[in-house]
């Protein structure tokens, strides 16, 4: 068990470095600190006021209102800080989730399973539901361990996990993304009613998942939410932003605004603010689409970083040009997957857009051995191969549906660009006539339209020439719902 605990340590000792998405090269994750609380209902109406003198402080609230997410519950819930809690059920408190300084491997063995990454594992299982076999259960676990690919792991290491006593903290994160697919997937749904079960003493389960999905299967979870950063003013600036109050809930936000708050701090020293103005005040009033192209603003200096070094960085408009190729291929993919209703997108989309991409950026024009190369090593889409293919290989999707929104709406705005005549054109004037009440566009239309006033404020569109056409297409559809039928 030590062999296995050690080969655990190691592995996410190595994923604790460089994390995709939101950090900068030869930062620890550790550093982007978020406050994980375990919840634990109260009756409603307890300590009112106590909430709201915290609030008005300034300080972290240990009250939660749960039944603003979740109709069925109408209690308020207390939030207690397991860094702080010192008894013995809650000694993980610094292991979870690559967020803390692996002080407890003595008495615990970390083993986080993303629920969506493994769950293709169990794609061709067809047995049935009533099957309950030992065997199938350790089959499940070998198909899981497999997907995580941890070095030097072997099946006995895989027999130890199925049979540790009390050790074993098992985070199975983002039960959200795998809901609709639990109960088309019987080896998926018995491997997890193995691992939840209350009658299975083995292992300390934390589940996590955004607050409309349930799994049926915890009969008496313990539940965890992520309420806010480790400075005060962000939290306080969440609660005024309505918009980032609710992103706040998806991890992957958090970790990218802790990321921008860093950065903010040598810009907030270098202009000798006064220490109670606010380290994101930039953001203040920024329409959604924007705080979006921030982000992935964040993404692509990472990887001009990577690529080139922490000398002589440029500015944002300056990378954003250096990875012109590879932001319109996420582009082009994003609004083809989402006109297809692909959220995993197929091998057949990307091939496509790739074949746009080589006739549009000549190999003479680029220094990589090829197109894809260079957009492969960009590494944004999960599901992604880092090997040396020649082409598409595997499905991609990403890292949350409201990028590829976002993306698609990038892709629209510039199609507006193109000439009248043009076939693209032509089909971001459809969207905007004929699909305002699509559902699937309901945050694309919004998007297209918070990058094109983007544009007119950064000056790339001086005439404002984009803008006029966005609402003169989109007022047609009052006048005339089928005069852009393609």
């Amino acid at each position: 068990m030590n062999t296995t605990k050690q080969k655990l340590k190691k592995h996410y000792k190595s994923q604790n470095k460089i994390s995709l998405m939101f950090n900068e090269p030869q930062q620890y994750t550790e550093s982007c600190c978020v406050q994980l609380s375990a919840q634990f209902q109260k009756r409603k109406g307890h300590a009112p006021n106590k909430r709201n003198s915290t609030e008005e402080r300034g300080e972290w609230s240990n009250l939660f209102d749960y039944s603003s997410m979740c109709d069925d519950i109408q209690d308020t819930v207390e939030v207690q800080d397991i860094w702080e809690k010192k008894d013995r059920e809650l000694d993980i408190r610094h292991n979870c989730i690559f967020m803390g300084k692996w002080s407890n491997w003595d008495q615990f063995q970390l083993l986080l399973v993303p629920l969506k990454k493994i769950s293709k594992a169990f794609d061709n299982d067809n047995r049935s539901d009533d099957d309950d076999d030992d065997d199938d259960i350790e089959k499940g676990w070998l198909k899981v361990m497999s997907v995580l690919s941890i070095s030097n792991w072997d099946i006995n290491d895989t027999k130890h996990i199925l049979r540790s006593k009390d050790s074993l903290l098992l985070l199975l994160d983002g039960f959200d993304e795998i809901a609709n697919e639990v109960n088309k997937k019987p080896g998926l749904k018995q491997w997890l009613q193995h691992c939840t079960a209350n009658e299975n003493s083995n292992y300390f389960v934390f589940m996590t998942s955004l607050p409309d999905s349930t799994c049926e299967y915890l009969k008496n979870p313990r539940i965890f939410n992520i309420l806010g950063f480790q400075s005060q003013d962000i939290q306080t600036y969440l609660n005024s932003n309505p918009s980032l109050k609710l992103l706040s809930r998806i991890p992957l936000y958090l970790y990218l605004l802790c990321y921008l708050t860093r950065q903010s701090i040598p810009e907030r020293k270098k202009s000798n603010k006064r220490k109670n103005v606010l380290q994101l005040d930039k953001l203040n009033d920024m329409l959604v689409s924007g705080l979006y192209e921030k982000l992935v603003g964040c993404y692509i200096k990472w990887n001009w970083i990577k690529f080139h070094g922490t000398e002589c960085i440029p500015d944002l408009q300056t990378m954003f040009n250096a990875f012109e190729m590879e932001v319109n291929y996420l582009a082009h993919i994003a609004w083809e997957g989402l006109k297809c209703g692909q959220i995993v997108i197929s091998c057949e989309i990307q091939q496509r857009v790739l074949t746009h991409i080589n006739k549009k950026y000549p190999r003479a024009n680029i220094s990589e051995i090829s197109q894809w190369s260079r957009i492969n090593s960009f590494t944004f889409l999960r599901g992604q191969k880092y090997a040396n293919s020649s082409y598409p290989i595997e499905t991609v999707h990403f890292p949350h549906f409201a990028f590829q929104e976002w993306f698609a709406a990038y892709y629209l705005v510039n199609c507006l660009y193109e000439l009248n005549e043009s076939d693209n054109h032509k089909q971001a004037c459809s969207v905007l006539v004929n699909e305002q009440l699509n559902p699937k566009y309901s945050m694309v239309i919004p998007f297209m339209a918070g990058i094109l006033y983007d544009n007119i404020e950064k000056k790339k569109d001086m005439s404002g020439s984009g803008l006029l056409y966005f609402w003169n297409y989109y007022n047609l559809h009052h006048l005339n719902p089928f005069l852009f039928i393609i």
